[in-house]
């Protein structure tokens, strides 16, 4: 069972002078005014990689594991998970306490008031405020959001972290592999994915991503969702966390002038299914907001 934790209301979190407007505003327009926090006994001093995922009440709850996994058998020492809650049941709460006894690192975030309202959604959406709140909470020098359903490889924190090390750039693109339900690999669709990849250097600027989406002329790149990026944790704060529309702004206003660093050992796995995190948030987005993007570029 959870227990020992400790509340954390909103007004403690704002006290820290680097949280600004956007990011702001993002975890202010979730309705609980506090959160319950749980915590691992042992936490490093130095975190090298953050990772929040949220888990929800899911017919499918050993996705969530499979998720959590994927993250505990990193490669790299030193990495953070960070799991909130918006709404998993009781008995999935319970299942995961022992995270908190048997691993290092481990931070529980319970959201008392759980939402995802359809009618709201084409506005924002109050997942990406829970990623932020994760953000925020979060301590490592890198950071990601991992879909409860996607899972990533024993190395993908390694990579990316030797890179950033290596480099200094502030993002980061893992290479996506279609999965199944049972973690299989989607031969075609994978095949699909990583042809988009394809005579492109160790890194490519984000203008040219968002070039190739919106020009129907030029070949498609980088078919990957926006949330699969990898971000320098400062630098993302400073950009204003993640924003609501997940493929298109993380590039046209997170990354823009940067250059994202192709990481071709690091792969996220991305799963299709029927209740797919992906395909059902973008099934509620209002599709004028990309046609607006669009028109702007063009502009």
């Amino acid at each position: 069972m959870l227990d020992n934790g400790f509340v954390l209301n909103k007004k403690t979190i704002f006290e820290n002078d680097i949280i600004q407007n956007y990011l702001k505003y993002s975890i202010q327009s979730l309705k609980a005014e506090e959160f319950k926090i749980y915590k691992s006994n042992n936490y490093s001093e130095d975190i090298k990689f953050s990772i929040t995922t949220i888990i929800y009440d899911s017919k499918n709850d050993d996705l969530f594991f499979k998720n959590i996994n994927s993250v505990l058998e990193q490669s790299l020492d030193n990495v953070e998970l960070i799991i909130i809650s918006n709404g998993a049941k009781i008995s999935l709460l319970n299942r995961l306490s022992y995270l908190l006894s048997d691993h290092k690192n481990i931070t529980i975030v319970i959201n008392p008031v759980p939402q995802f309202e359809k009618v709201i959604v084409s506005l924002y959406c109050p997942v990406i405020s829970l990623a932020n709140l994760g953000l925020v909470l979060s301590k490592g020098h890198l950071f990601t959001w991992l879909s409860w359903d996607d899972e990533i490889n024993r190395n993908y924190c390694k990579s990316i972290y030797e890179k950033y090390l290596k480099k200094g750039y502030k993002c980061f693109s893992p290479i996506p592999k279609a999965i199944d339900l049972d973690s299989r690999i989607m031969k075609k669709r994978t095949n699909d994915l990583l042809k988009t990849f394809e005579g492109l250097k160790d890194t490519v600027d984000s203008i040219d991503i968002m070039k190739s989406r919106i020009d129907k002329n030029r070949k498609v790149i980088c078919i990957s969702p926006g949330e699969l990026l990898s971000f320098e944790r400062e630098f993302l704060i400073s950009r204003q966390g993640i924003d609501f529309d997940i493929d298109c702004s993380q590039y046209f206003r997170v990354s823009a002038g940067e250059s994202i660093a192709l990481v071709k050992d690091a792969f996220l796995f991305w799963r299709y299914h029927p209740n797919q995190a992906h395909l059902i948030l973008g099934s509620y987005f209002n599709k004028t907001h990309i046609k607006r993007i669009k028109d702007l570029y063009k502009i």
